[in-house]
């Protein structure tokens, strides 16, 4: 579950009423002080290298044995500067223990515009895969997409990898240091992105809808290497859930060894998760002046902001907070269409559009 999910319970329970605040959606000092933050990140750094080390060794072994069982030459991005498809384009890669994460090649040559995404655990979050890469590509988008796991595909997800033609790529867990909660865990894996080895990446939340070719993003101007659309209600800070990013390993270490040295993060970017985290390290770059702008991430709230929305001519549609459109009892699903009608419409309507595109051409149980 991400962090997000249980931040936006508050203001699902404000826009079944009144709307009394608007929250987030999802989802140093001087002399001796900066010197013992410095070496606390360093040391940080180094400890969370370790941790990647040993996470991916223990996989090892099971990726191994995956290998044999399915007879599946894994590509190793390790040893390969341009990786490559696979035999039964199982598309599977390894992520070196540190340094940039090497992707595939596309008719033989290296591609450098990659959309991305994060999968957390099993199949809990497939139908989301599901609409969102079938979204995607029903979009005609000319760039491939990356789903990055913590974990062995399931055989559902390698079977609507060869469906939907994405790749797949296992990255170590990282997790904020300073949170003791289970369901926390994993609050910062999302910055593997920052280690795609590509000229500019694009990153969706498995919980958007793409409606229109988001293609734009990868030539929009980036003053600093990255952006975002604002959060919705407070634009004065950035929503996560979107991003374009052009990943270099000095970014990635040190926006690592920022999440790790910094103490607190002070309100009112604290949430606990990547959201917080990137708005506070780019919170002198990043603007609502120069964001992306809001049809590239527009959070289902919007419809309970703005007057007289129309979803249907955004570009990317955002199903953030609780009630996934997925994971739905009845009542819940009556709810959610009197609140925001216009964003759970537009993903099942996606949806629909997968299981009539794919009926035939993906496995019967992934289109049922």
């Amino acid at each position: 579950m991400d962090l997000s999910d249980e931040e936006h319970s508050d203001l699902e329970a404000e826009q079944s009423g009144s709307l009394r605040s608007l929250t987030r959606c999802p989802h140093q000092s001087e002399g001796l002080g900066r010197w013992k933050a410095a070496a606390g990140g360093a040391l940080a750094l180094l400890a969370l290298t370790a941790f990647a080390a040993v996470h991916l060794r223990q996989a090892r072994p099971a990726i191994l044995e995956q290998r044999s069982r399915d007879s599946v030459q894994l590509v190793d991005a390790i040893d390969s500067p341009c990786p490559t498809s696979v035999p039964g384009r199982h598309r599977l890669l390894e992520a070196p223990l540190s340094g940039m994460i090497p992707l595939p090649c596309i008719d033989g040559k290296q591609s450098d515009f990659w959309y991305t995404t994060l999968m957390m655990s099993g199949n809990a979050y497939l139908p989301a895969v599901k609409v969102m890469a079938s979204s995607l590509k029903a979009s005609r988008s000319r760039s491939k997409l990356l789903v990055m796991l913590v974990a062995l595909p399931t055989p559902e997800l390698e079977a609507l990898a060869e469906c939907l033609d994405f790749y797949m790529v296992i990255v170590p867990v990282l997790s904020n240091p300073r949170l003791t909660k289970a369901s926390w865990a994993g609050t910062y894996t999302k910055l593997s992105a920052f280690r795609l080895k590509a000229k500019r990446i694009v990153y969706l939340d498995l919980d958007t809808v793409v409606l229109r070719n988001p293609d734009e993003l990868f030539s929009v101007a980036l003053d600093f290497g990255f952006n975002a659309a604002p959060d919705v209600g407070k634009d004065w800070q950035l929503n996560s859930g979107v991003f374009v990013v052009e990943p270099t390993e000095f970014l990635y270490r040190d926006l690592v060894s920022f999440a790790m040295a910094t103490p607190i993060i002070p309100e009112p970017w604290y949430d606990g998760g990547d959201q917080g985290l990137l708005s506070y390290y780019f919170r002198n770059k990043w603007s609502k002046a120069t964001a992306l702008p809001e049809r590239f991430d527009t959070l289902k709230y919007a419809e309970g902001i703005q007057k007289n929305i129309d979803i249907d001519s955004k570009v990317i549609v955002h199903l953030c907070g609780l009630r996934k459109p997925w994971d739905l009892t009845e009542k819940d699903r009556m709810q959610v269409t009197e609140q925001w009608p216009q964003s759970y419409a537009a993903w099942w309507r996606a949806e629909a559009d997968f299981k009539q595109r794919y009926a035939g051409k993906c496995p019967r149980q992934l289109v049922q």
